[in-house]
């Protein structure tokens, strides 16, 4: 679960192996084994991963489906499930690389939905 859920964290942010192991400090080919499942990273490499890619770490051991990690999801139990799948779409959107209209579209969302909340 894992190596697919970085895998495609860093094909989303149109990232290459080279550039992930570059940001991490780590070789090319333990990203390549940390997606194939063959080795798994220290505690502080896994914190730098979900912060350099804004999702919890929960998210990347595959223990939630959901990537924020700007809400405690812990917190929101009782918010309906539209609310935090929409809140979760829209977090993805925003993490993607897009032009300056389709950021400022996303913003105003979260801060809409924020309201809601």
């Amino acid at each position: 679960m894992f190596g697919e859920r970085i895998q495609q964290l860093r094909l989303m942010h149109e990232e290459t192996q080279k550039d992930l192991a570059n940001f991490l400090g780590v070789s090319r080919q333990t990203v390549a084994n940390y997606e194939t499942g063959k080795h798994e990273p220290d505690f502080e490499t896994l914190k730098k991963i979900a912060d350099h890619y804004k999702v919890s770490i929960d998210y990347l051991l595959g223990r939630t489906n959901n990537k924020l990690h700007i809400i405690n999801m812990n917190n929101c139990k009782d918010y309906p499930e539209p609310i935090l799948n929409l809140i979760d779409a829209l977090h993805s959107l925003y993490l993607e690389k897009s032009n300056a209209n389709k950021i400022e579209i996303i913003k105003f969302c979260f801060q809409e939905i924020s309201k809601l909340l």
